[in-house]
């Protein structure tokens, strides 16, 4: 519905400096896997502890406005980190192969987000602030469960209970306003819930598996770093909950030289959380807003043939049918005057990989892949898509790899030559849509590269 110029990239835009994105990340992961032998009635059971921890430290510095002079820059300075904690009891019988578990998650984080607005002509800096401190507690178990009489038959359960505690503040002390309409202050909340998973699987034959899936799934609520008032900031946001349903096959022929999967989805979702840039709000801020009612349909096949030995075609294809059952604003239904947004109709892949020689000095393999995205628009607003729309894109990557060079008895090494939208498609994948201009964010041009491994 919207018709917009040509794209252009970083040639039709200038910055008034030289600015910066950089970002350093830590993490780490121990697991324990324990074999607890057999428990009795419980089978064979293994027991397992997955810690982890990661740390990021996020810093940017931007020129939005997209012109030589300072009209508009906003700043990010992240520290954030995050721990969990997984206990897994797995265990199978006979009949049951089953999985009981314990999760843990906190995280926090702090944010420095100073913005400017027309310091050409001399005016202050906000220097907003907000972060959060927020845990989550887990139990969930899921069991499999093949009938000895029908042994064609798995029937799947699974339950999970998650309990979350959000706590956040804000604070935006507007001084480029000589403090007028500045606030902060602090929230919390907490949300639980109880979702379930039910799979009905049959082995047709050796080759071809039909299932059936029911399944809930949930997004708890929060509050908006940037939001524009305290009054909206404690509003926050509800949790979203989805309604799920799946059919599909699994299979293989021709003595497993063909695969062919296909499924047909359907996901009900009720408080659809979703972003909304809040144009004029005295920055480029985006908030979490709940949208009502929305259906997500469609179905996706995935193709594989291998038609030699050393040559093997695959294709995989998308089509997605969403809309808003429901949108509730100031009291009245508007699902026909929004956009439901990052919704391509079609998506498809194909692939070629060629293993062009098994030689006593190593494995030399070619592989080329396209890409296709339909379009597809950021915003609920259409008033802001009218600039933002996302023109459907290809995407052509290609890779030849040197593997198993042998260095000694115990050494190996893997040779990489690759090169990413080969073509050099020019496209858009996000914007910032400020009534009066937008700034664009445009996927990689084409890039090449070399990697070398060392395995041992």
């Amino acid at each position: 519905p919207y018709v917009v110029p040509e794209d252009k990239n970083a040639s039709k835009i200038s910055n008034d400096q030289s600015l910066y994105e950089r970002s350093e990340t830590d993490g780490h992961a121990l697991t324990l896997d324990l074999d607890a032998g057999n428990w009795g009635f419980m089978g064979d059971v293994r027991l397992k502890s997955i810690t982890s921890y990661r740390e990021l430290d996020w810093d940017d510095y931007i020129d939005i406005d997209g012109t030589n002079m300072d009209l508009f820059h906003s700043a990010r300075d992240i520290e954030y980190e995050q721990t969990s904690q997984e206990l897994q009891l797995v265990g199978n019988t006979d009949t049951v192969n089953y999985v009981l578990g314990a999760y843990y998650f906190d995280e926090e984080a702090d944010v420095i987000n100073p913005i400017t607005f027309f310091g050409l002509f001399g005016a202050p800096t906000d220097n907003n602030r907000y972060g959060l401190d927020n845990d989550s507690l887990a139990f969930y178990g899921q069991a499999d469960w093949s009938p000895a009489a029908i042994e064609k038959l798995t029937l799947s359960f699974g339950l999970r209970y998650t309990e979350e505690d959000r706590e956040q503040y804000i604070d935006r002390p507007s001084t480029s306003t000589g403090g007028v309409g500045a606030f902060a202050g602090t929230d919390s909340d907490t949300w639980d819930n109880t979702s379930g998973t039910f799979v009905a699987a049959w082995d047709l034959t050796d080759g071809i598996n039909l299932y059936g899936r029911v399944a809930q799934g949930w997004k708890s609520g929060g509050f908006n770093g940037e939001a524009p008032t305290l009054e909206a900031f404690r509003e926050g946001y509800d949790e979203e909950e989805v309604l799920s349903y799946e059919i599909g096959m699994k299979s293989r022929f021709a003595d497993d030289r063909i695969q062919l999967n296909i499924a047909a989805f359907q996901n009900n979702i009720d408080d659809m959380q979703v972003s909304v840039f809040l144009e004029g709000s005295g920055g480029a801020a985006s908030n979490v807003e709940n949208a009502g009612e929305a259906t997500y349909q469609g179905f996706e096949v995935e193709f594989v043939w291998q038609l030699v030995d050393a040559l093997r075609f695959s294709a995989n294809y998308g089509y997605l049918d969403a809309e808003y059952d429901e949108f509730i604003e100031l009291g009245e239904d508007v699902k026909n005057q929004k956009d439901l947004p990052f919704a391509p109709e079609n998506t498809a892949t194909v692939a070629l990989d060629w293993n062009i020689c098994n030689c006593n000095w190593g494995y030399l393999d070619f592989h080329v892949d396209y890409n296709f995205n339909d379009e597809y628009v950021p915003y609920i607003e259409p008033s802001q898509n009218a600039t933002s729309q996302i023109d459907s894109y290809e995407i052509v990557n290609a890779s030849l790899i040197l593997s198993e060079v042998e260095l000694g008895s115990d050494m190996t090494m893997q040779f990489g030559l690759w090169g990413k939208n080969i073509t050099d498609e020019e496209y858009r994948q996000h914007t910032i849509p400020f009534g009066f201009w937008t700034a664009s964010y445009f996927g990689n041009p084409a890039t090449y590269g070399f990697d070398a491994r060392l395995n041992f």
